[in-house]
């Protein structure tokens, strides 16, 4: 579980995390949740999810690492979202406000993936993780190539904690 993780990224999500506890809705999501929830994915960076007034708040708090400030994404084929970038210990960090996934043109907002967000703990710090049921949806929807293999090791997960 967070043995995969690594120190730097550990120390990335303790940081993010005693920040922004109660300061704002939010949850790891993508590759580090899955890799959180014992799936073996590859990744590179950390995906935080929260809604628009997070993903401002979230770049005044960690004004000095931002790479790119929160701004509404409109250029994505398939996001619409307020996207913001920043650098963290050597580590990308992108705040997804507002998650929307165009599908058939139409934006599908994925709130739950804040208002019911998993609960771990590392080293006594509360980390707010995306559940995979909500990571399945997302990735389905997003139906993307490279998804594929998430999607498959998600299914296979879920189906034996059942």
């Amino acid at each position: 579980m967070a043995d995969e993780i690594g120190e730097r990224y550990l120390a990335v999500l303790e940081l993010i995390a005693q920040k922004i506890n109660g300061e704002i809705s939010w949850a790891i999501a993508g590759s580090t949740s899955l890799i959180l929830q014992g799936i073996d994915v590859e990744w590179h960076d950390v995906d935080i999810v929260t809604d628009k007034v997070g993903a401002y708040r979230f770049n005044q708090i960690f004004k000095n690492y931002e790479v790119s400030p929160v701004s509404l994404d409109t250029h994505s084929d398939l996001f619409e979202s307020y996207i913001g970038e920043f650098c963290i210990n050597n580590i990308k960090v992108e705040i997804i406000g507002d998650f929307h996934i165009k599908v058939n043109k139409r934006k599908e907002l994925h709130a739950t993936m804040i208002l019911f967000p998993l609960v771990i703990e590392i080293n006594n710090i509360a980390i707010l993780i995306v559940s995979l049921e909500d990571e399945l949806f997302a990735y389905q929807k997003m139906n993307r190539p490279k998804d594929q293999e998430k999607i498959r090791k998600i299914k296979e997960i879920l189906i034996q904690n059942l």
